[in-house]
């Protein structure tokens, strides 16, 4: 959806910006990001991503112990559920873990990406 691609990009861009005050980076314009920067902050935040789905404290359905158990348990006709309540603790926990997940990896994503870009990069805003 939209808003989970929006609020990525915030907090990519807040790791970014995070990443070039530590970086006393001179230039107002961001470093000129190439492959190796793409490729590392994409591989950041699919591991960072997978690293915490993957944590048992945040269960989510296909991480749960039990969940070929759950399944043959289950009855052939699906029931709704009946409160909001009931619709939270189904969807709610394991949807705000995948949300978080994406947001913390997209953060580091950034950071990532920047630090490696200003490490790298031959352009004007060399860091102080």
């Amino acid at each position: 959806p939209p808003t989970v691609a929006g609020g990525g990009y915030l907090m990519w861009h807040q790791g970014q910006k995070l990443t070039l005050n530590s970086q006393k980076y001179s230039s107002s314009a961001p470093p000129e990001q190439f492959l190796l920067t793409y490729t590392a902050g994409i591989a950041t935040m699919i591991s960072t991503y997978f690293a915490i789905t993957s944590i048992p404290l945040f269960p989510t359905s296909s991480t749960t112990p039990n969940h070929l158990a759950k399944q043959q348990q289950l009855p052939q006709q699906f029931i709704p559920p009946q409160t909001l309540s009931e619709f939270y603790h189904r969807a709610g926990k394991p949807t705000l873990v995948r949300l978080g997940a994406v947001s913390i990896g997209c953060f580091f994503a950034g950071v990532v990406q920047t630090y490696l870009a200003v490490r790298y990069s031959g352009g004007g805003g060399n860091a102080k």
